[in-house]
């Protein structure tokens, strides 16, 4: 199965909003040419967080942004 990491990061961008944790992020994208996912959010704009996610599955790619977001 091929994993759909953008979208895996559209919803987990959603669903961390949600939380207390999240409650400051905007969004979170997926970059495939540079292999990695980048967290917009209030506190670390205007560049957002980069987190490698470089050959990571895709809860590997979740687990490794919640680790970089809390």
């Amino acid at each position: 199965m091929e994993e759909d990491k953008k979208m895996i990061c559209e919803k987990l961008g959603e669903l961390l909003k949600l939380t207390r944790a999240g409650e400051d992020i905007d969004r979170i994208e997926y970059s495939p040419e540079k292999a990695d996912a980048i967290v917009y959010c209030k506190s670390c704009a205007p560049y957002g967080l980069r987190v490698c996610v470089e050959a990571d599955s895709g809860i590997a790619m979740i687990q490794d942004i919640i680790r970089k977001v809390v």
